[in-house]
């Protein structure tokens, strides 16, 4: 749960200090590789969920764009028509706390933009750095 959290909240700063535009033209260079801007920093990875394989760029736009910006930007703007704006705020903030919670409390640990995506994340491993070597030295 600890790591979700951490990888949601540094994704949700890295696009605040971007404005955004910033954040997704990063999206651009790391989706190929089944990652985010904030996904990137922590070693984490964007998973399909039917083959296996590293997502396709396709699938993390998806996920990402459409699952955590355009899908619940829509059900708050439409909230917000029929009931006023706090009605919208507040559906929108239910629909992020819900589809993480989801990634805690279900089985396969999937969150609802995972869903969406059909991808599943993996937390992988820094590479251990090894202790330098007098043979190791850069210099002749």
């Amino acid at each position: 749960m600890r790591r979700l959290l951490g990888d949601e909240l540094l994704e949700i700063a890295l696009f605040v200090l971007t404005l955004g535009v910033g954040w997704l033209v990063w999206l651009a260079f790391v989706a190929p590789k089944g990652k985010t801007p904030a996904k990137d920093f922590v070693n984490v990875t964007i998973y399909d969920y039917r083959t296996a394989q590293r997502a396709r760029w396709q699938q993390v736009w998806l996920r990402e764009v459409f699952g955590k910006i355009a899908l619940p930007v829509m059900l708050a703007t439409g909230f917000s028509v029929a009931f006023g704006s706090a009605q919208g705020s507040t559906v929108f903030v239910a629909y992020h706390i819900m589809g993480g919670l989801a990634g805690v409390v279900l089985e396969d640990k999937r969150t609802i933009w995972d869903y969406i995506g059909r991808t599943y994340l993996v937390y992988e491993a820094r590479p251990e750095k090894r202790a330098r070597t007098d043979g190791d030295s850069p210099v002749g």
